[in-house]
Order: structure tokens, then sequence, then C-alpha cells
């Protein structure tokens, strides 16, 4: 089998600009300025900001009343010209104000007197302390992704069981996309104590262009309840803020402190194509704009195939990791967008436990299941869920959302990409940087670390789906995915077998990593005993006759390294290095000390993340 591709490498330089600081190897004295004049926030408060004026607007050994009063003439000066209000002046410990502003606008010219040093969007922070975990009496989907499949029964009104729900992350600084029907931002599931973390990003039902002007042929082909839509819930059907809340709801989401961007694409009939693929363009240049942010979207959709199959893939290209539902037909997945993307993590429904919804699409492009059965989640008030603040609703379309705030959790921490294609994770290292938040390792350890064997009804169909539920006990996961056990193992079969694992040889190689208890001696040995299982196979050797020859012959030891270098790090050998390690296999043996040298190496662990 053939584990080397032609690929090409582009050097690709992308500036990232998350407040980098001037900084040097000691504690600076003097304040720290940012490279520009205009700051924008994680969590804003709308229309506030915070105005940092120069150090010389007044001198700091004058008395405390004459400092106040100069930063506050400049205040009130810079209010009056741009229909400001201020509140807070400060004198002593930093010279400048926080005003409240009509727009964005004013404040960047505020930041462009020669008087202020900086202009920044007043935010949100966080206490320092995690969320409460575990949460107790959560949904059922919720208590099922941390402690197995089958779930408790749900009360058959709430959707809640008696268990808990325990999490390691939340989401913090990680943007959900959500392609669907609107967003009751105001829900009490997406509020904190300011503001909400939910907002209406693009509205591609209303606006040809997403934002607003020029209306859409079908922007009025909804029914909506009375006082609906409105400036803080365009959410007439109730879909999206169903989806949203399974995402990030304080009570009913995965991961609680994820910002939810609502890009509507549809409405009480139905997802409109054309709105879609505005949807998903409007999305990816906004990802673009803000490349450092991590991303992920959520498609609970069903349209036809075609042009949206290239612009999802387009959009996962440029590193978003795009989670789909894979249809409610009972059917082959494949019959329907986005599902049928193959880079796009395709999800199938089931129950407590663990049974197939009869509804559920099925086959190959079903990556993983989820819960997608009695779901609890907020309702928008109008549509599919009219009355109270949650309803139980069914189908793959609330699964999928289970799965986009896994993702979420795995991506806290970890910053944005742009441009995946280039490097893909079947490709060569790149150069520099953390690809670990690209799709493709984003979703290897999804699937790599999903339950494997709990579900009944998924291979019964025409054609089979993978056997494997949501887990989210790994998650946020390590900074480089390839330290995570399951992920390693997955990686090696696709690296040398070129077929995903088998559950009895994954669970094995697993098992005898897992047993080391995270000695690291213990765990390098196992990996080491993986890598030449795989290599070693009779499965991989079949086809290439040099490896059939007698171990430690010269003919063997040379092919042996040049398919390390083929399997591990996707490219031919250099020379120097082929004939380094040959002529040590060839003095030694060791081939422990061989692949070592190749899975514990910087181009190695730089296919996966950051070395």
């Amino acid at each position: 089998m053939q584990c080397f591709k032609n690929f090409a490498i582009s050097l690709v330089v992308v500036a990232l600009l998350v407040f980098p600081l001037t900084t040097s190897s000691h504690k600076q004295e003097s304040p720290r300025t940012p490279p520009v004049k205009f700051l924008k926030a994680q969590k804003p408060i709308p229309n506030r900001y915070i105005v940092v004026l120069e150090d010389d607007v007044v001198p700091d050994n004058v008395p405390l009343d004459v400092r106040r009063a100069r930063v506050a003439a400049i205040a009130n000066g810079h209010a009056q010209t741009h229909g400001g209000k201020v509140d807070f002046i400060y004198e002593t410990a930093l010279k400048g104000y926080a005003i409240e502003l009509p727009n964005e606008a004013a404040a960047r010219a505020i930041s462009n007197s020669p008087q202020v040093r900086w202009v920044e969007e007043d935010s949100i922070g966080e206490w320092a302390q995690a969320p409460a975990s575990p949460q107790p009496s959560p949904p059922w989907g919720l208590d099922s992704l941390d402690s197995g499949i089958p779930a408790p029964s749900p009360d058959p009104t709430t959707g809640l069981t008696s268990g808990s729900y325990g999490f390691n992350a939340n989401g913090t600084g990680v943007t959900a996309y959500v392609l669907d029907s609107g967003i009751n931002t105001q829900h009490t599931q997406f509020m904190t104590p300011f503001v909400s973390r939910a907002s209406i990003a693009a509205n591609c039902f209303e606006f040809v262009n997403c934002v607003s002007g020029t209306q859409t042929a079908f922007f009025n082909q909804q029914v909506c309840a009375s006082g609906l839509p409105s400036p803080s819930n365009n959410d007439c059907y109730g879909h999206g803020t169903h989806v949203a809340g399974t995402i990030g709801g304080n009570t009913y989401g995965v991961a609680k402190n994820v910002n939810l961007r609502s890009v509507k694409v549809g409405s009480t009939f139905g997802p409109v194509s054309s709105a879609v693929i505005a949807g998903v363009n409007w999305m990816t240049a906004d990802h673009q704009a803000s490349p450092s942010t991590p991303v992920v979207a959520n498609m609970s959709i069903e349209v036809a195939t075609g042009a949206v199959e290239s612009t999802v893939q387009n959009a996962i290209n440029q590193g978003i990791t795009v989670v789909a539902a894979a249809g409610n037909g009972n059917t082959n997945a494949n019959s329907v967008s986005p599902a049928n993307v193959a880079d796009a993590l395709t999800v199938g429904a089931v129950d407590w436990n663990g049974v197939r919804s009869p509804v559920s699409n099925w086959g190959p492009l079903v990556d993983l299941f989820a819960p997608g059965v009695q779901i609890a989640s907020a309702a928008s008030g109008g549509g599919i869920c009219p009355v109270g603040t949650f309803c139980l609703l069914s189908g793959t379309s609330h699964a999928a959302p289970h799965v986009t705030g896994a993702v979420a959790q795995y991506l806290q921490g970890r910053p944005g990409q742009v441009n995946c294609n280039v490097n893909p994770i079947q490709g060569g290292s790149p150069f520099s940087g953390n690809r670990s938040a690209c799709p493709d390792r984003v979703s290897r350890f999804i699937i790599a670390t999903a339950r494997m064997n709990v579900l009944s009804g998924v291979s019964s169909t025409p054609l089979p789906s993978a056997n494997r539920y949501l887990a989210t006990n790994a998650l946020p996961g390590p900074t480089n995915p390839i330290e995570n056990n399951q992920f390693f193992v997955w990686s090696q079969y696709i690296d040398f077998l070129n077929r995903e694992p088998d559950s009895v040889g994954f669970s094995n190689w697993v098992s005898n990593l897992n047993s080391c208890g995270g000695t690291w001696p213990c765990i390098n040995n196992e990996r080491i005993h993986a890598v030449r299982g795989m290599i070693e196979s009779t499965e991989f050797r079949t086809g290439k006759p040099a490896l059939s020859n007698p171990s430690s012959t010269n003919e063997y030891n040379t092919e042996y390294v040049r398919q390390l270098y083929l399997c591990l790090l996707h490219r031919e050998p250099d020379s120097g290095g082929w004939a380094t390690y040959v002529s040590e296999l060839n003095s030694t043996g060791d081939y422990d000390h061989t692949v070592h040298g190749f899975i514990n190496g910087s181009e190695y662990r730089t296919r996966f993340g950051q070395h």
C-alpha cells in the first residue's frame, strides 16, 4: 500500500494579531503599548469603550483633583464631538476614561486623537474559577457524553436524568456559527450577568448581503408568532434556538461558554439553498477577518447536493470545522448536503439506549452518532417550540449540536487557523505553527476518542455506519493531539495500513498505552511497539519485496527506514538522514531507537499540532 502521496508545500506566513504586546526577557518598568490604536475584545459590551490617554496629558505630580479635572475635560470634549456619554474617569493608575458611544466608527475616530494612546472595547472577562462540573440532573444527552451509553432513562416531560454531566472545558474563546432558522439571543440559556453569548451575526434569509440593505426574494416567506421577528429574536421557527441551546446553553449546552453566532439561512418552510451558500460564504469571510479565533459551524440542515458541497468544503479548507446532521430520511446520508461532504463531521442520531433513531440517515459517510431523541433545549417562543422556555425535539438536527459543542471544547485554548488545505494531516509537516485547530485534526480527535461498538441498529442498514458514539471525557485534549493515546493509535492505522482501525486491534493497542498510567517511559515504549506492530505486520509488508528479506539485512533496513519516512513524515527520505538511520540499524539492530527518533521528532509532531 502506498503511504506517500505527491503533495505541494507552500510556505504561508499568516500574521495573527491578538493584542501582541512589546515584551522583553525581563519585567518592563513602563506600560506596554499595543501596535494598533483600536482593539477589539472577545466578549465586548455593546457600544462601550475604554480610552487610554497619553501619560503627558497631565503631570503625575499635580494634585489628584487637578489630574481628574484635566482628564475629565478631555473626555467630555470627545463625548461632545462624537455623541458619547462618559462615566469612569481614570487619573492615577491610568490616564483615561470609559465612554458609551453610538457606534464603533466614533470610537475609532477618538483613537486617532493625538492625545489618545489607544481605544479598546469594554468587555466581559471571566472569574478565576471553573464552571460548575459535574452538572446535576442534566439532559440525558449530556449525561451520556461523559458516562457512556446506555444513559439513565430521561423524565418524559423534562428530558432530564438523575445523573450528572462532568466536563473539563466550556468552549471559552471559541466561536460556534449556527447556520439555521435564526436565534432568540435573549433566551436565559445564553445570558451572562451582562450580555448574551448569542448574537444575530448574519441574516442571509432576509438580506442579499446577509447583513442589511436589499432584501431577498423570499424574506417574507415565514410564519411568525406575534412580536417576531425582533432585533433580538429572529427565529420564527424555533429550530435554530433549540440547536444553539444544545451547543452552548447554560443548562442544556455541551460547551457552556462558547460564543454563538447565528447565520440565518431559512425559516418556517426550511433552509433555502442559495441562502445556505450565502451563509457559508459570509461565515468563511468572517473567519478570515479574525483568523486567530478558533471556530466551528453547525449545519443541522438538509438541502440538495451540488453547489452547497463545494461551498462547505471550501469553508473547511479555510479552517472551519463543519458539523453536519446526517438527515432524517432513514436513507443513505450521501443523498443530502452538507452530510455528504467528506471532510465534514456527519452525525447520526440514537436514543438513550444507544439504538439508532428510525429516521436517522446512515451509511459510510456517517462519522459517528450522538444523542438525538427527546432532546431538551431552548425554545424561541414560536414555531415548533411556541410555549415555555424549553421543548423536547428529536432528529439528527439535535444530534449534530452535541458534536459541535464537543468540538468547541476541543478548540478551547487553541489558535484558529486558515488555509488548512495547505498542510493536510495526511500531507507533509508544516514548516511552523500549530495546526491542531484545522478541521482534519479536529475531526480525527473527535472520532478517535468516541466510544466504539456500544450502539445497535447502525450495522443492519443497507450500508452499515460506523459504530461510534460521541464521548467528551478526553476533551479539551493535550496541546498537541498526537499525545492522546487514542489519536496516536488511530493515526498509525491510517498512516501505515491506509484504513480506519478494527475495534479489537485498536482497543488492544490503546489498552496497552493506558496501562502505563501516564508514565512517559512506559507510554513511549508502547508507542514504539505500536508503530513496529504496524510496519512489521503482514498486512503492511504485503507487496513490499524488500521487507520480505530477513530482518537486519541492509536491504531490509534500507526499506524499513524509507517506509518510516513515507508513512510518518509523508515524504521521501533525505539522503543524509536515511543513510544515518540505516547505518545505525546495520550496526546495532536497535529498531526501537530508530522508531523513537521518528515519532518524537519535531517534524512528525508538527503534522498534528505544535511541537
